[in-house]
This record gives C-alpha cells, sequence and structure tokens, in this order.
C-alpha cells in the first residue's frame, strides 16, 4: 500500500510514499527513454543553508542487508555506456570541508572502497584509480599533500600492501620525478 501526504514546508513532510505488504516491488520507478539534455531526476537547492545532519538525499538502513551485486543500499549500473563520465562529483567552491567521507567504524574482513577489475584489459593512460592535481600545491610534511594515508592505533600487521604476483617484465612500482632538484624522490623516516 502507499499514501500521499502534505505537511508544511517548515515541520511537515512534503511527499510520503510508503509501502507496507509488498516485498518484491519497485516502490518508486522513472522510465525514460527520450531525456537527451536535461535531467531526469533534479534536486535544485539555492536559498537555505543545510545544518549539520541535514541533507539534500539520505538513503538509511536499520536492516541487516546482505546485497553483494543486488539489494544493495545504492546500486548503480551502466551496461551500455562506452564513453562519458558515469558518476560525477563537482565541488568547485569546497575550501576547508570534505567532498566525501566514508565510515566504517565496525570493518573487520570487508572492504570500505573496492574497484574489482577482471575483465578488459587496461592500456597505457588508463587507470582503476587515478589521483591529480594540477596547481601548485605546497602540502607540508604530515598533511596538505596529494595522497595523506594514517594509522596511528596499528601495532603490526601490513599498513599499505602491493601484490603483483605474477609480474614479470614489467615494473611494480615507479616514481618519475624528472623536475627534482633540492628534494626528494622517495624518503622513508622513522624515531623509533
Amino acid at each position: 500500500s502507499s499514501s500521499a501526504d502534505t505537511g508544511g514546508a517548515t515541520n511537515g513532510t512534503i511527499l510520503d510514499i510508503g509501502n507496507t505488504g509488498a516485498t518484491a516491488a519497485t516502490v518508486v520507478k522513472i522510465t525514460d527513454t527520450s531525456t537527451l539534455t536535461g535531467n531526469v531526476f533534479g534536486i535544485a537547492h539555492s536559498a537555505g543553508v543545510l545544518a549539520s545532519g541535514a541533507s539534500l538525499a539520505r538513503i538509511a538502513s536499520t536492516s541487516i542487508d546482505t546485497g553483494t551485486t543486488t539489494g544493495n543500499l545504492l546500486d548503480l549500473s551502466s551496461t551500455a555506456s562506452l564513453a562519458g563520465t558515469q558518476f560525477l562529483q563537482t565541488y568547485s567552491g569546497l575550501t576547508t570541508g570534505i567532498g566525501e567521507s566514508i565510515v566504517a567504524n565496525a570493518l573487520t574482513t570487508g572492504e570500505a572502497f573496492i574497484i574489482p577489475h577482471t575483465t578488459s584489459v587496461i592500456a597505457d593512460g588508463g587507470s582503476l584509480a587515478r589521483i591529480t592535481s594540477s596547481s601548485v600545491d605546497t602540502g607540508g610534511a604530515t598533511n596538505g599533500v596529494l595522497l595523506d594515508l594514517a594509522s596511528t592505533g596499528a601495532l603490526a600487521g601490513t599498513q599499505m600492501l602491493l601484490t603483483a604476483s605474477a609480474l614479470t617484465t614489467g615494473t611494480a612500482e615507479s616514481i618519475i620525478a624528472n623536475a627534482l632538484t633540492t628534494g626528494t624522490g622517495l624518503n622513508i623516516s622513522s624515531t623509533g
């Protein structure tokens, strides 16, 4: 069953859609076959300031979900696109905030972030993960750097692992610093 309720713009719910009976139904479905330059679904926000705890869109679950390839909290799929950007995040005005945060405090044997790749061959110019900057960055020794990895509580274990078990004539790791003069290509320091 579903219902649509209207409430006040400041305290009430503008649109409320609920499902209490169907287990395999699609509660909200948008089918689009003609949009070329517009947005199939859009949320525009320009006036109010979102306070702590507020969101333009929120997906939350208190159930013990066990999704793998389906049944996930959020499922994005593109099976026909050969080019273009499939998922875009733009924060052109962000200065001291965080663009994206993943909090997984209860993680044990799972992965907080994973990119599996098994089929195609990544050619020269392609990457599974790429971090680039063309700005004149002035990051220090502790933060403000292009890539910042920190482990402050671990007493044992491997903190960073690179496994290339089938590599024969390739390069496991490469550092290119052609303009280096008085800097350091690789620095490993320990006070212990």
